[in-house]
């Protein structure tokens, strides 16, 4: 049985605009928008500090928040980190499970820092792989980037560990690897336009605005979407296992 891309990504639609998903998106939006100012501010303190004229500064786009200390903006855009990688954990757990797509306390905050150490000792083991299969091949590269594409779904829904995350990322995709692949060719192109519409709206803060609204659209579609991947072929398993 082969994944049905229609459905998963039918499905990846209908966890965005959940409950959980317009949440998420909002909250994405705003923190991206926080990064966006922070970065302006930055770029206006190094112009202050070399002396730029009021002229020069008036022309640049200025940040809310007024000039920022770079050291105070890595500290700031950590945090920020933080924030996002929480929310996308709540996100996960809402989309894998059996009840209805909601965040809770427990989803977003749950084991972080458990969480937060095995994302990163496997994210450091998929660059390495993705890292070696592009340099043999490109298509080695993109047969790893399919194989492992749940691990971090294994990490945060599942409680695995890094390795055990990458073998059952590995052992779920396989025979799937096609349809997987053109699913990621999908919400890439959906990730790529969705955020250039903003664009449209101009440089200022309106667009910047549109740009964090739609461009966490697009992010919160991919979270959805894998999840959704996920969810039949966790089902497609367990239907395999329970014939034979």
């Amino acid at each position: 049985m082969t994944l049905d891309i229609s459905d998963a990504l039918s499905r990846g639609i209908d966890h965005t605009f959940s409950d959980a998903g317009a949440k998420t998106i909002g909250v994405f939006a705003l923190l991206n928008l926080i990064i966006f100012q922070v970065v302006a501010g930055v770029s206006q303190y190094q112009l202050e500090q070399q002396g730029a004229t009021t002229t020069e500064l008036d022309m640049m786009m200025g940040s809310l928040f007024g000039p920022i200390n770079p050291i105070v903006a890595i500290i700031f855009i950590f945090i920020v980190g933080i924030g996002m990688l929480l929310f996308r954990m709540g996100a996960f757990r809402a989309f894998v499970s059996d009840g209805p797509d909601e965040l809770t306390t427990e989803r977003v905050t749950g084991n972080f820092l458990w969480v937060l150490v095995n994302l990163f000792i496997a994210a450091i083991l998929v660059g390495i792989l993705q890292t070696i299969g592009f340099m043999l091949l490109i298509i080695p590269g993109f047969f790893v980037l399919v194989s492992l594409i749940f691990f971090d779904i294994f990490i945060i829904v599942e409680g695995e560990n890094a390795i055990e995350a990458l073998r059952s990322s590995w052992g779920l995709t396989s025979g799937e690897r096609i349809p997987l692949f053109v699913i990621g060719v999908i919400v890439w192109l959906v990730i790529t336009i969705l955020p250039l519409i903003g664009l449209l709206f101009g440089f200022g803060i309106l667009g910047q605005i549109m740009f964090c609204l739609l461009g966490s659209l697009a992010d919160v579609f991919r979270i959805a979407t894998q999840s959704s991947a996920y969810e039949l072929l966790v089902a497609e398993s367990e239907q395999t296992e329970a014939t034979i």
